[in-house]
């Protein structure tokens, strides 16, 4: 009895590592078609002119405080 219990329990491990190894094959796989789409992407496709408005000065209408009161 404890022996087949053995066997079960080992082939159930089994089962699951042969499942995350062939997931595994899939995450892989999937990282190989981002790093190919990556690779395509050139520096100047991410470069772009940036359009920078003029300065205007604002006229200074602060008051000053009464620190007297």
């Amino acid at each position: 009895m404890s022996n087949e219990i053995t066997q079960i329990y080992t082939a159930t491990i089994l089962a699951e590592y042969h499942t995350a190894q062939d997931s595994a094959n899939t995450i892989l796989s999937n990282d190989d078609k981002d790093l190919l789409t990556l690779l395509q992407v050139q520096g100047n496709d991410l470069v772009a002119t940036t359009v920078i408005p003029e300065m205007t000065k604002v006229e200074n209408t602060i008051v000053d405080f009464d620190t007297t009161t």
